[in-house]
């Protein structure tokens, strides 16, 4: 039985969605590290593992579709750039609501410390 290519769009945004859920708690824990003093190099190692590891299996998830045809370098980057839109919009409204409200000390203590 042969497989169905679903629209790129659709892919994108769920990996946009995980994406930027990933970033968006890994942000909350880093401000929630920085106002108590401790640092945040291990979150930023893990968010770079949990992002790399979730575009690669996204991305050869999406090339396996398109079996002898072949999935072009362009059509992966336009696939994951389409990708990181979705995950920019989902990571800027979280960070707004996080910063504004969650955490409204934070832009105070980072402006103290520069």
């Amino acid at each position: 039985m042969e497989q169905r290519i679903t629209p790129a769009w659709k892919d994108a945004a769920v990996l946009g969605l995980a994406a930027g859920l990933i970033s968006s708690v890994v942000y909350y824990f880093k401000i929630y590290m920085f106002l108590r003093g401790s640092g945040d190099l291990p979150l930023t190692l893990l968010e770079l593992v949990l992002l790399f590891g979730t575009l690669f299996w996204f991305s050869k998830r999406r090339a396996a579709l398109y079996g002898d045809e072949g999935y072009s370098y362009g059509r992966n980057m336009s696939y994951i750039l389409m990708a990181m839109v979705f995950a920019g919009i989902i990571y800027g409204v979280a960070q707004y609501f996080l910063v504004n409200y969650i955490f409204p000390e934070y832009l105070e203590a980072t402006l103290a410390t520069t």
